[in-house]
């Protein structure tokens, strides 16, 4: 999952031999997404992207991510 529409096809190319990876355009911060389910989220160079990265929004992402 990523914002970046760039991001998402520089990914799938990447992963092009792996059809069982699949990724999705989507906003961490909408809480108008869709529910779906993941095997595995890792959060690698994201979250200093976000600001202001209050505590209020760090606890809106882990309770939107552990909902899931």
């Amino acid at each position: 999952m990523d914002v970046s529409t760039e991001a998402i096809h520089q990914a799938r190319t990447l992963s092009f031999a792996h059809p069982n990876v699949s990724y999705a355009q989507e906003d961490l911060l909408d809480d108008s997404q869709s529910g779906a389910s993941f095997d595995l989220i890792v959060l690698a160079d994201t979250l200093y992207y976000i600001h202001p990265l209050t505590d209020e929004r760090l606890k809106f992402i882990v309770k939107t991510l552990a909902a899931d």
